[in-house]
């Protein structure tokens, strides 16, 4: 599985009105592998992809005052055809 999960925050909601929905996907995984999975699971047509790899970061826990590392992940960006959307990306 390429696409791990979506990624749903305010700024990713407002993208949705340009048709651009955003994704966490497996580090490994290319633009062309990315978009013919969205394209066979949401039934859509994906015009790009932009992607962004992000290094992990090191922190100081508040708890324990040890020095920590958040994972790193890749962030996929899909831009879709004009009138069409991903239904789970929909706000009332």
């Amino acid at each position: 599985m390429i696409i791990k999960k979506p990624l749903i925050t305010e700024k990713t909601l407002k993208e949705t009105a340009l048709n651009r929905y955003t994704f966490l996907v497996d580090p490994q995984a290319t633009k062309g592998q990315i978009k013919s999975e969205v394209e066979s699971l949401f039934k859509v047509n994906v015009v790009g992809v932009k992607t962004s790899l992000y290094k992990p970061r090191r922190f100081r826990s508040a708890r324990t005052g040890h020095y920590r590392q958040s994972r790193s992940y890749k962030k996929a960006i899909v831009e879709l055809k004009p009138k069409q959307s991903i239904k789970y990306f929909e706000t009332k």
